[in-house]
C-alpha cells in the first residue's frame, strides 16, 4: 500500500459548478498525512489511541487501536450530516462473527461501518432515530486489501422522503426513510471503533464530517478527486473531469 502526492494541476478540474462545496461545509477533515490534524479551519484534531499510527499517509488500525475527537456541536447530526472515509480493510472475516468493523461513529447518534460477518460484511450506515438504531445497508461487500470510498448522508424529515443515503465509490447504493428525531449527545467521535468494541482492521484515509447532507454530485466528485487538494484551496474549473482519479494513485 503506497501513498502518492497528487500534483496540484490534477485538481484544476476537480469540482463541477454544480457541487458548491466550501470549507465552511466541513466540521472536520482528517487527511492522516503525518498525524491526526484536522485541516479544516475548526482544528478538531484527532488523538491517536492505543497504538494507532500513521503509515504511508493513512491511519493504520490493528483491531485494538483507534482515533478519537471530543464532542463538538458541529459533529452532531440533528440538522443533517455527511460521513466520509476511504477504507482499506485488511480483514473482514474474523472469529468474532458478531463484531462489526467501525469506520466513523458517534455513540447514540450515528455509525458508518462494515457489518459483522453474521450480517454479511456489507457497508452500512446507522442513525439513532427516535432512540432506535435505523440501518441503511448497501448490497456491497468490501474487498480485503482494496481501497473503497464510503459516504453516508442524513437529512431530518417527518415525511416520506428517502433521507438516509449510502454511497460506495461515488455511487448511491442504498437509501431509506428514517423520520423522527436524533437526540443530542456529548459522546466522542471515534474513527476505527465504537465504544470499546467493533474495531477496524486495516487503513483509513481522508475521513471527514460535513455539517450538511452532501448531494450525489458532491459525493461523486469527492470520490474522484479526494479531499487533499480541496482542503488546500486550489482553484477549480466547472468540468468535473480528471486526468487521473484518486483511486489510480493508491495501490
Amino acid at each position: 500500500m503506497l501513498r502518492y502526492v497528487l500534483p496540484a494541476t490534477l485538481f484544476l478540474s476537480a469540482l463541477s459548478a454544480q457541487a458548491q462545496l466550501t470549507m465552511d461545509d466541513f466540521a472536520a477533515i482528517w487527511l492522516f498525512n503525518e498525524d491526526g490534524k484536522d485541516v479544516s479551519e475548526n482544528e478538531y484534531h484527532a488523538e491517536l489511541k492505543n497504538g494507532a499510527k500513521i503509515e504511508n499517509g493513512s491511519l493504520m488500525l490493528d483491531g485494538a487501536s483507534w482515533a478519537e475527537m471530543p464532542n463538538q456541536a458541529a459533529f452532531q447530526a440533528q440538522g443533517g450530516i455527511t460521513l466520509l472515509a476511504r477504507v482499506f480493510p485488511t480483514t473482514i472475516n474474523r472469529e468474532d462473527a458478531f463484531f462489526a468493523h467501525m469506520i466513523l461513529a458517534k455513540g447514540n447518534e450515528y455509525l458508518l461501518r462494515i457489518d459483522p460477518p453474521d450480517q454479511g460484511n456489507l457497508f452500512a450506515a446507522f442513525f439513532y432515530v427516535n432512540e432506535d438504531w435505523r440501518p441503511a445497508a448497501a448490497e456491497v461487500k468490501p474487498e480485503e486489501n482494496v481501497w473503497a470510498f464510503v459516504a453516508a448522508t442524513y437529512e431530518p424529515t417527518e415525511g416520506d422522503e428517502m433521507n438516509v443515503k449510502l454511497y460506495v465509490d461515488g455511487k448511491l447504493k442504498a437509501q431509506a426513510n428514517r423520520k423522527g428525531k436524533i437526540l443530542t449527545t456529548d459522546n466522542l467521535v471515534e474513527i476505527g471503533r465504537w465504544e470499546d468494541f467493533s474495531y477496524f482492521i486495516g487503513a483509513i484515509d481522508e475521513a471527514a464530517i460535513m455539517k450538511r447532507p452532501a448531494t450525489e454530485e458532491e459525493i461523486r466528485l469527492i470520490h474522484k478527486t479526494g479531499l487533499e487538494g480541496f482542503s488546500q484551496g486550489l482553484n477549480v474549473e466547472p468540468t468535473g473531469r480528471l486526468a487521473v482519479s484518486w483511486g489510480e494513485l493508491k495501490a
